[in-house]
């Protein structure tokens, strides 16, 4: 069988066509499960070098932790 560059453009597009249509496949993904970060203690009697340590270790935490725990209050925001 010859098979020439339109055939190939026209099954490229047929996948293209049916991945929109259908959607393409489910994809397992490795996802590590893990805690959420413990947020540091902050209290109205803190003095200011105490709160100064607790923005420092607020700012430190990765971005995925902070989304994490934005999640997290949202849902507990919400069945209270």
């Amino acid at each position: 069988m010859r098979t020439s560059n339109s055939d190939s453009l026209r099954v490229s597009a047929i996948n293209m066509l049916l991945d929109r249509g259908y959607g393409r496949p489910p994809q397992s993904l490795d996802v590590a499960v893990w805690d959420a970060p413990s947020l540091p203690e902050i209290r109205d009697d803190m003095s200011l070098k105490e709160l100064q340590a607790a923005y420092k270790e607020l700012r430190n935490m990765p971005a995925a932790a902070i989304q994490l725990l934005r999640q997290t209050l949202i849902r507990e925001e919400g069945h209270h």
